[in-house]
């Protein structure tokens, strides 16, 4: 697909090669240079020059992962009161069915609400801190 543009001396659906030859049994070999790829990929609309590949910062939104949204939902209901300082959270099946997401996603986002330190696991379950 890119070969016209390539010939024209554009960059087509993939850049121009820096390097072209003979391959040991038929074809062509093409190589490019990772600073010359790196260059091409931010300079494609929607992208601004460095920006890298794009990363989740939303949090509640649909486009968020589910254990993110999960973690702000269990915070959002510990400062509407829902859950109070020291009550043991409960079950992860439970919380599962509360918030509709696999096991796994809530013991996700348990464990990552421990690493910020808003809950603690003690001899007792989880607890807020």
């Amino acid at each position: 697909m890119s070969k016209g543009a390539w010939e024209r001396g554009e960059d087509g659906y993939l850049p121009r090669p820096d390097l072209e030859e003979p391959a040991r049994t038929h074809g062509v070999t093409r190589s490019w240079t990772r600073r010359r790829v790196g260059k091409w990929i931010n300079s494609r609309p929607g992208r601004s020059a460095g920006a890298g590949p794009r990363v989740r910062t939303e949090e509640t939104g649909s486009t968020a992962a589910k254990y993110r949204r999960v973690v702000a939902a269990i915070r959002q209901d510990i400062s509407e009161g829902a859950f109070t300082s020291g009550q043991r959270l409960p079950s992860v099946n439970a919380l599962s069915t509360q918030y509709s997401v696999s096991m796994s996603t809530i013991q996700r986002a348990i464990a990552e609400l421990r690493s910020e330190g808003v809950l603690t696991r003690g001899s007792d379950g989880i607890t807020v801190a």
